[in-house]
């Protein structure tokens, strides 16, 4: 039975501080129960339950009771059919018209498929092997402007929880930040363009092309700029090694990859728009956030920053989780990205084998940052 699976996705609620939370929902006998990264778990019945398939792709499966007053989303491909295994009669009728609808949206896609296929097979398997699920090589072969496009429509978008800070002090803060750390990653001509956000969330995320977004709760919260310096260089990690752009690849296959290919990124910006999203409130795999670890490592250290302050940050957010000094609903950065501790140790051995470098302190006044904040 499905009961015992869990299903990443999130949930949104007025109750959450910024109103969302990435969450595992489970498909319990009465409905659904989601344990959210923030703590407090949330369960809706199937009793009133309304069912939807909707997102700027089409694909994200989202319930909610009958008041809306909170919205479970997934946008996991096998969700709506687990659901539809054990929800009652009205429930289980929804689902049906939803598959029915979806089946004929499929078959339709199959047959435009199927007619491309015929043209660009070639060019596709010259591409990497991508039919054989070569994703990494494949977007590796992409090109940039791929990213450009998908982070810009994804930013522009996005409900990013707050208003953006345009506090002169702050903005040429983070700016500082990027311009020391940036000549150490291969950009392949993207610009970052980072952004401050106003909200209590300890958190912060990339997306693809170079936008990075810092909240107000994060920069409170660390210790100083060289923490800061050591979360924006994990993120920039994530743009460098295009993980937004794998994890499309991963999630839509064969008819995203056919379209990236031939340029045509509209086909699937929708669907993007909502992985990203996602990936925003959960964080990445547990090999890409090692991957962005040891790049951020690398690049704080050639840049003349103490690379033990992203583990400084780590540790620091794991003791006020643990202490309760800092409500864990809040705490999103370090609840979004999985094995810790092993990411701790994998960055102290890294570090063990670094040469001893001059270190070379931002030249940011923190405090005037801080109390330049909202």
């Amino acid at each position: 039975m499905t009961h015992d699976e869990q299903w990443k996705g999130g949930v949104f609620s007025k109750d959450l501080d910024g109103g969302r939370s990435g969450a595992s929902l489970h498909i319990v006998p009465n409905g659904l129960r989601a344990v959210t990264n923030k703590g407090p778990e949330l369960s809706m019945a199937f009793d009133g339950m309304q069912v939807e398939v909707g997102g700027a792709s089409g694909h994200m499966v989202f319930c909610r009771p009958s008041d809306r007053s909170v919205t479970f989303f997934c946008d996991n491909g096998r969700f709506l059919d687990a659901l539809g295994e054990v929800a009652p009669g009205p429930v289980a009728s929804q689902i049906n018209d939803l598959r029915a609808r979806r089946g004929r949206k499929q078959a339709f896609k199959a047959v435009t498929v199927l007619a491309v296929i015929g043209v660009v097979v070639a060019l596709v398997f010259t591409v990497s092997g991508m039919l054989h699920g070569a994703v990494r090589k494949t977007v590796d072969a992409l090109p940039i402007e791929i990213d450009q496009k998908l982070g810009e429509v994804a930013f522009s978008a996005m409900d990013l929880g707050g208003d953006k800070v345009e506090a002169p002090i702050v903005v040429e803060g983070m700016q500082a930040i990027i311009e020391r750390v940036q000549p150490y990653y291969d950009l392949k001509g993207m610009k970052l363009e980072i952004h401050v956000v106003d909200s209590k969330q300890v958190n912060a995320f990339a997306l693809p092309g170079g936008y990075l977004v810092v909240y107000t709760g994060l920069l409170r919260d660390a210790a100083g700029s060289s923490q800061v310096a050591g979360v924006i260089a994990h993120e920039i990690g994530h743009v460098i090694h295009r993980h937004g752009l794998t994890r499309i690849g991963q999630s839509l296959g064969l008819v995203a990859g056919l379209q990236l290919i031939l340029g045509d990124v509209s086909g699937v910006l929708g669907a993007a728009q909502d992985l990203l999203t996602v990936a925003a409130i959960n964080g990445y795999s547990r090999t890409q956030e090692s991957e962005a670890d040891a790049t951020a490592v690398a690049a704080l250290h050639a840049a003349g920053l103490d690379p033990t302050s992203l583990i400084g940050f780590f540790e620091k957010q794991i003791a006020e989780q643990n202490s309760g000094a800092i409500d864990s609903e809040i705490l999103s950065w370090v609840s979004s990205h999985p094995d810790n501790a092993e990411r701790i140790a994998a960055m102290r051995k890294q570090i063990t084998s670094l040469e001893k470098n001059k270190e070379k302190p931002l030249p940011i006044d923190w405090k005037k940052v801080i109390d330049a904040l909202p």
